[in-house]
């Protein structure tokens, strides 16, 4: 999903922010929002159309690409297989790169040059 928000930038300047992998989030108050990354479950955020604050109460799993060799890195909100695939895009156009897959837990997968897996297994439990 993508959406396009406007911001507030520097010296009161409207930015146009394009928002990739949002991934919306129930509410308390019943509301639902966009957000990227999203917040964990009960975290207290700003509800936009009740005008106060809410607790959220649905959570979505995110997950995490960060290459060790370059400043890549990005989020993917509940879309494990789309995390997956642009780690593979990366390491594939940029040969001699290392991207770590991770999500809540920890760091899941290696990959690495020649499109290989190498899993890493997670320590305590």
């Amino acid at each position: 999903m993508k959406t396009l928000v406007l911001r507030n930038g520097a010296r009161g300047n409207m930015k146009k922010v394009c928002m990739h992998n949002t991934a919306r989030i129930p509410l308390s108050c019943g509301h639902s929002q966009d957000y990227s990354p999203p917040p964990k479950k009960a975290d207290t955020v700003y509800c936009r159309r009740c005008a106060d604050y809410s607790i959220v109460v649905g959570m979505v799993e995110v997950w995490q690409n960060k290459c060790q060799i370059c400043k890549y890195g990005k989020f993917f909100a509940g879309k494990k297989r789309e995390a997956y695939i642009a780690a593979q895009r990366h390491v594939y156009r940029w040969s001699g790169h290392v991207v770590l897959v991770s999500n809540d837990l920890g760091v899941r997968d290696l990959i690495s040059g020649g499109n290989e897996l190498i899993t890493i297994p997670l320590t305590g439990g």
